[in-house]
């Protein structure tokens, strides 16, 4: 069973797998799970910081069927799950806190192999290769500053006591919430996550300056931005080919 899904994911060259898929492999309660990381995350991070997110879920079960970051499947409660992103050493580490069942033995021995192919994928990429993937990542993380841009014309304009809900309140819409990418982890994103938060981003830029054109206050313009970019999303989410062929080629990467 653990055979046939896929335990282990390349996020910006790092193979990474995360608290909600161990929890799934092994039987375990993701609780349980989130506990022993919170309990020892001073010595998980002697490997690396671990990446959490708040996502809304409700099965404990992954998705993914698209090859990119697993996803939380809803199940309409709407309760936030907070996961851990692991690399290699910090899942090993996790496992030998777990009492050592039959499942845990065979999700261990299936995670660690998966572990060694992403490896071996990595290190199949040529230098060249990995400098232009990440080019191309520059490319669509620099969407980012028109859609600030945009924002600070309000904030310019109405001069508010909280600046800083101006920027925080759209960009967990869009980049957590929309896109499923962490708080500070827009580094571990895949391709096709990627783009699909430039272009949101790219359409709430134009979105906000449109409702300044219009006269419209801040929250006035980001109900307009999150009608639009909720929309876009759901395009995305449906994998409608609205993208063209150049782009496709791009969630790939």
């Amino acid at each position: 069973m653990t055979k046939s899904k896929k335990l282990v994911v390349v996020e910006n060259f790092q193979a990474v797998t995360t608290s909600l898929i161990i929890a799934d492999g092994t039987d375990n309660e993701h609780e349980s799970i989130m506990r022993l990381i919170q309990k020892y995350q001073d010595k998980f991070e002697r490997w690396g910081q671990i990446y959490f997110s708040d996502l809304k879920s409700g099965k404990k079960s992954i998705d993914t069927a698209d090859n990119d970051k697993p996803r939380l499947l809803r199940d309409g409660r709407g309760r936030p799950t907070r996961i851990a992103y692991l690399n290699e050493t910090q899942a090993t580490f996790l496992i030998t806190l777990l009492r050592n069942t039959e499942i845990v033995v065979d999700f261990k021995s299936e995670l660690v192999d998966q572990f060694v192919r992403m490896r071996q994928k990595l290190a199949s990429l040529s230098a060249e290769e990995i400098q232009r993937q990440k080019i191309r990542r520059a490319g669509i993380d620099g969407a980012r500053k028109p859609f600030t841009d945009a924002i600070k014309v309000f904030v310019d304009k109405e001069q508010p006591k909280n600046p800083g809900l101006y920027y925080s309140v759209p960009t967990k819409r869009i980049q957590t919430e929309l896109c499923g990418i962490p708080k500070g982890a827009r580094d571990l994103a895949s391709g096709r996550e990627l783009l699909k938060l430039a272009t949101l981003e790219v359409a709430g830029a134009n979105t906000f300056n449109a409702a300044d054109v219009q006269g419209k206050n801040f929250w006035g313009a980001y109900d307009d931005v999150d009608q639009v970019v909720s929309i876009l999303a759901s395009f995305f989410d449906a994998d409608v080919p609205m993208l063209g062929q150049k782009n496709k080629a791009f969630l790939n990467a």
